[in-house]
Order: structure tokens, then C-alpha cells, then sequence
């Protein structure tokens, strides 16, 4: 049985990762070079970054209790992955093109690359929100009460 994380953040963040590993499966670009077409997907060169991001997002927030360092690292890992997920796509056309003339090759971009870039991004503001989450409430602590 799985636990669901109780915090609102910590939910985001799961859902986030589950939509991160979900989204390697899907089309992320389909090639043309000349009259050759292809897609890749999450699984295609450094795609693969992208579940393992997702299953560091899910790791961070149901294997322990999150913590303020918790949030920091999945803000991170959903920033990195957006970030990865740019240039790995402006990166296709040169990967493809390489021994052809650069206007003979088209890269369009799949589903499964907005599913990827939304669900680094729910990691991201999960994360920075539970930043947040854990400065407030370190700052609402009484200062006689034990930090841990």
C-alpha cells in the first residue's frame, strides 16, 4: 500500500516525479532527416536523466520525513531537469544533423516533452515551497524549544 504524503508540497512533489518517470515513456521528438522520420523518447541519449529525476523527487518525499534540506534538493532536481530538458531538445537537431546539411533536418517536439518540462516544474515549486514551508516554521519556533 502506498502512503500519500500528508503536506500539500510533498504531494505536488510526488506527483511531479510520478509524471516524470511516466513521461519518458511518451514520444519527446520526432526527426525528419530527409525522407527518414523517428521519434526518441525519455529513454533516447540523456533522456534518461529525466525518470531518474523522478524517482529522486519520489525518494526525497515518501522514503523519509522532508526536510528543509529535502525541499532544497527536490527544488534542485526539478530546476535541473527542466533545464536538461532545454538542452537536450535545441541539441537533437545538431545530434541528427551531423554529416547533412542542417535545413534537411526537423525536430518537433512530442507530448511526452511538455509532460516532462510541467512535471519538472511541479517539482520545482513543490520543492520551493516547502522551502518556504520549513523557513516559516523554523521562524514560528520558539527560541527555548529544541531544533529536530
Amino acid at each position: 500500500m502506498v502512503d500519500v504524503p500528508a503536506d500539500g508540497n510533498e504531494r505536488l512533489a510526488a506527483l511531479g516525479g510520478v509524471c516524470l518517470v511516466v513521461s519518458a515513456f511518451l514520444p519527446w521528438a520526432s526527426i525528419d532527416v530527409f525522407d527518414i522520420s523517428t521519434t526518441t523518447n525519455g529513454f533516447t541519449g540523456m533522456g534518461y536523466a529525466v525518470p531518474v529525476a523522478g524517482f529522486v523527487a519520489l525518494g526525497l518525499v515518501t522514503l523519509r520525513e522532508w526536510t528543509a534540506f529535502g525541499a532544497k534538493v527536490t527544488a534542485a532536481v526539478g530546476v535541473l531537469t527542466l533545464l536538461s530538458l532545454g538542452v537536450i531538445y535545441t541539441s537533437l537537431e545538431n545530434v541528427f544533423a551531423v554529416g547533412y546539411p542542417a535545413h534537411y533536418v526537423t525536430v518537433s517536439p512530442e507530448p511526452g516533452l511538455y509532460v516532462a518540462a510541467f512535471a519538472s516544474a511541479l517539482v520545482a515549486v513543490a520543492g520551493y515551497r516547502g522551502m518556504q514551508a520549513a523557513a516559516t516554521e523554523t521562524a514560528a519556533r520558539p527560541s527555548n524549544e529544541p531544533r529536530g
